[in-house]
């Protein structure tokens, strides 16, 4: 069966749910060429303090016009009434004492942020999820890098997948750490990875995988730790990153904002005693 993803999503409060799931569902059908059935699914990564697919779920959320079905898959829900029916899977995004990104797919367990990335990485696939070593902006250069290099180079290929995203601006070649990565055997996947602004809904489903191999909708999460770690599912990347612009004026727009967080909690008054 094909299955068509994008595996790092986020769902923002300055985004309107149903507009950034319609968008997921249409931009998601875009990729799949034949008239073979196929299952379109957008994977949460949520940071700590993020529970949207937990509201999904719980029915918190509702998305006019549509029906959110619980399915006996505790990490996934099923979306009707869209462009196309949409898949929903729980995942987790963790930032690692490093300062790289780690992402936990088909799970809603929490992972704490701060630790190594090789105890993320070990708490990670001991849950049952699928580990991904997430390219982002910034945090593949300099110091970082080496860390980055040295699980590539040690840890054993297949114990995680290699993460991109539509951030990397089209016109930027493939990082020399992604193609070692590759090289070694470590399976690259993509994602979208909204920013937290209104208008970057648009991205959500533009840039993912294509899947195929065993599938069960009725089991979603399941499926998909199967599907993304097996070697006998062939997987390619689907859609397009952004152009230069589009990338880093949200990214500048995002720095400057954490810039003025940090300097506004600094200068804050002490509450006292």
């Amino acid at each position: 069966m094909i299955v068509v993803i994008d595996t790092h999503v986020h769902l923002y409060q300055c985004f309107d749910p149903l507009s950034a799931l319609s968008n997921g569902a249409r931009n998601l059908r875009a990729h799949v060429q034949s008239d073979e059935p196929f299952a379109s699914v957008l994977i949460l990564t949520e940071p700590h303090g993020m529970r949207c697919f937990a509201r999904l779920r719980a029915g918190e959320i509702i998305l006019e016009d549509c029906a959110i079905e619980r399915l006996d898959d505790e990490n996934a829900v099923r979306v009707s009434g869209l462009f196309t029916p949409l898949i929903l899977v729980a995942g987790r995004q963790i930032a690692t004492l490093e300062g790289l990104e780690a992402l936990a797919l088909a799970t809603n367990e929490t992972t704490n942020d701060g630790l190594p990335l090789d105890h993320t990485l070990r708490q990670i696939s001991a849950a049952g999820a699928v580990p991904v070593l997430n390219w982002s902006p910034g945090k593949w250069s300099f110091g970082r890098a080496n860390h980055v290099r040295d699980a590539i180079n040690r840890l054993p290929v297949g114990s995680f997948l290699v993460g991109d995203s539509s951030l990397r601006p089209r016109a930027w070649p493939e990082p020399q750490l992604m193609s070692l990565a590759q090289k070694r055997g470590f399976r690259l996947i993509a994602g979208s990875d909204p920013l937290p602004f209104a208008g970057e809904e648009r991205w959500i489903g533009s840039y993912g995988i294509v899947a195929r191999g065993e599938f069960d909708p009725t089991h979603p999460a399941s499926s998909l730790r199967r599907l993304l770690m097996s070697r006998e599912s062939r997987i390619t990347i689907a859609g397009r990153r952004r152009p230069f612009f589009s990338s880093m004026a949200p990214i500048m727009r995002l720095i400057t904002t954490r810039r003025i967080r940090r300097i506004t909690r600094k200068n804050r008054p002490s509450p006292g005693c």
